[in-house]
C-alpha cells in the first residue's frame, strides 16, 4: 500500500489509463496501474498496483492522454478501497523523469522471448499475459496470440495451440462454413452495396482472409479476418472453444 502521508513518485505500466462509470452520471473513474514508484525517501517499489481516482467526465480524455504508458506522475493518495486499490486524490506529470522509474520502464519494454519448437520464437511484453508470433495456417502466414493465465507457464496454451495447427484442415473449414452459415445472410440481406449482386457462398469465403487466431489456455479461441470489403471494411470474427468448436461469429469494428 503506497503511503497517504506523502507524495510518491508512480510509473504507469504498459496498459496506460482507462475510464469508467456506473449508472448515469458525470461522475467517472479513472483507472491505471502503476508498475513501480519511489517515495520521498527514494525507496524504489517494483510491483503492479491498481489506482483509482475520481474525475469529471468532460476530463477524462484529457487524464487518459496525460496518464499514458510509461508516464512518470507524482501521486498524492488517500486511502484504499475495499478491493485493495489505491484511492488518488491528485496527479502531476513529472517534468523531469526520474533515473531509477526509467530504468524500470526500459527493461519492462524489452520483450520476453520464447523459443518453440511449434511456432518458432514467440515474444511477450513483460507486463503482458500474451505471447505474439507468426504461424503457417492453410499455406498462409498469420499472427498468433497465446494468452495464458501464467505467462511464466505457457505449455499449456502452447500445447493447446500446436494441437489446433495439427489439426487446421477440419479446423479451417469449421471456420469457414460457421461463418458462411452466420454471416452470408446477414451479407444479402443488409449489407448489400448500390446495384451489388446477392453474393454468393463462394465469393464470400474468397474474399475472407484469416489474419490472426488467438487462443487462451482454457481452449477458447477467436479467428480474426479481413473482409475482403463483405461488410465495408468491419473484421469478421469467429469466436468459440476447442470443445464446441465456433460458437459466434460477429463483424466488429
Amino acid at each position: 500500500m503506497l503511503n497517504t502521508d506523502e507524495p510518491v513518485i508512480g510509473l504507469v505500466d504498459a496498459f496506460g489509463s482507462g475510464a469508467g462509470c456506473i449508472g448515469n452520471t458525470e461522475q467517472w473513474t479513472l483507472v491505471f496501474y502503476l508498475a513501480a514508484w519511489k517515495s520521498q525517501d527514494g525507496t524504489l517499489t517494483q510491483q503492479r498496483q491498481r489506482c483509482e481516482m475520481p474525475v469529471e467526465k468532460s476530463a477524462v480524455e484529457h487524464w487518459m492522454r496525460q496518464v499514458r504508458a510509461f508516464s512518470q506522475h507524482t501521486l498524492h493518495v488517500q486511502g484504499e478501497t475495499a478491493s485493495g486499490a489505491v484511492l488518488v486524490r491528485s496527479i502531476t506529470p513529472c517534468q523531469a523523469a526520474d533515473a531509477e522509474l526509467k530504468r524500470v520502464a526500459d527493461d519492462l519494454q524489452i520483450p520476453v522471448r520464447l523459443d518453440t519448437p511449434e511456432f518458432g520464437v514467440l515474444e511477450r511484453e513483460k507486463c503482458s499475459d500474451q505471447f505474439e508470433g507468426t504461424a503457417l495456417w492453410n499455406g498462409s502466414e498469420i499472427n498468433l496470440l497465446l494468452r495464458c493465465a501464467d505467462p511464466e507457464s505457457p505449455q499449456a496454451v502452447i500445447s493447446l495451440a500446436a494441437g489446433l495447427f495439427q489439426a487446421q484442415q477440419q479446423w479451417h473449414r469449421r471456420i469457414s462454413d460457421f461463418a458462411l452459415s452466420q454471416l452470408l445472410p446477414l451479407k444479402n440481406e443488409h449489407w448489400l452495396g448500390e446495384d451489388e449482386a446477392q453474393c454468393t457462398a463462394a465469393d464470400f469465403l474468397s474474399r475472407m482472409k484469416l489474419l490472426t487466431i488467438e487462443i487462451d489456455d482454457a481452449g477458447d479461441f477467436t479467428f480474426w479476418h479481413e473482409d475482403g470489403e463483405l461488410f465495408f471494411g468491419h473484421a469478421i470474427e469467429v469466436r468459440g472453444n476447442l470443445v464446441d468448436g465456433p460458437t459466434d461469429a460477429d463483424i466488429p469494428g
